[in-house]
């Protein structure tokens, strides 16, 4: 039987009026609030008292979550975003440190023997220009480095991309690029350059990991740029440094066959630099 109604609102005899007990938050009267419960733990339960399910209100956070919640900060009030770990690898685009340095520093007045036409001949940069290498070979002291680096200044001032890399710390970073996975990235660091500058190769004995560096380093640049490598050692004693003699056969052939060797002999320059006592001053 469909119940009936006035037109005031009022239920007529005889027939009920509908149920008005239901969930708290959803009927109300209008001068009452609505409830909110303080936390999810305290949300009511649905009501069983309307035809309809109650809807749950939103539960208001916790005292404890609003202590663990990170306080809002506006983003232009931002500090700067924090700056990501880079790997210690240079990039190719940095330019030679002392870019000043030129041929003119060197001093030519101790005594050593080179071969100066040679010499002049390296610092034209035809060189460059055929994908060719330089091995400068001599003892301790003699100006290795420096005559390296003025190769490289002179060819960073004619707009060569030049990278100077001691050799040991070269085959160390590629090592640390293989644990952390971004040896790929590292190694096309070393390729970019038209002159890569290894300094005293030969010091220690190399690992097996880092005769498959050097020896890929030295297939991928062949015939596409240049080396200038500086060692201690004669490049008939560079096969015994590799743990795989193949691999050193095969990589020193084409480094050596396409260089320039520049063998420098002489006493060490940096004795002379060596602090002595002042002279005595004469007796009266």
């Amino acid at each position: 039987m469909k119940r009936r109604q006035s037109p005031w609102g009022a239920a007529l005899p005889g027939h009920r009026a509908p149920s008005t007990t239901v969930s708290s938050g959803w009927w109300r009267r209008p001068h009452e609030p609505r409830a909110r419960p303080r936390c999810a733990a305290q949300a009511p339960q649905t009501g069983t008292g309307h035809p309809h399910p109650a809807r749950p209100a939103r539960p208001r956070p916790c005292p404890e979550a609003r202590l663990r919640r990170a306080p809002y900060t506006h983003p232009r009030r931002r500090g700067p975003a924090p700056r990501q770990s880079r790997s210690r690898t240079p990039s190719p685009r940095r330019r030679l440190r002392g870019t000043r340095v030129t041929l003119d520093d060197f001093d030519w007045t101790t005594a050593i023997q080179i071969d100066r036409r040679h010499l002049n001949e390296l610092f034209s940069l035809h060189f460059l220009a055929r994908k060719e290498h330089v091995l400068l070979i001599g003892p301790v002291g003699v100006g290795k480095t420096l005559l390296a680096q003025a190769l490289g200044a002179t060819a960073t001032r004619a707009a060569h991309s030049v990278l100077f890399r001691r050799a040991d710390l070269l085959l160390r970073e590629l090592g640390q690029a293989r644990a952390d996975h971004s040896f790929e990235a590292a190694f096309r660091r070393y390729l970019a350059p038209d002159l890569l500058i290894l300094d005293d190769f030969g010091l220690h004995r190399l690992t097996q990991q880092q005769s498959e560096d050097l020896y890929a380093l030295i297939i991928e640049r062949h015939r596409r740029s240049s080396f200038i490598v500086t060692s201690n050692r004669d490049v008939s004693e560079w096969v015994g440094l590799f743990a795989d003699p193949i691999l050193a056969n095969s990589a020193l052939d084409r480094l050596a066959n396409g260089a320039h060797q520049l063998v420098i002999d002489g006493p060490s320059y940096r004795a002379k630099l060596a602090p002595r006592p002042p002279a005595e001053a004469p007796m009266t």
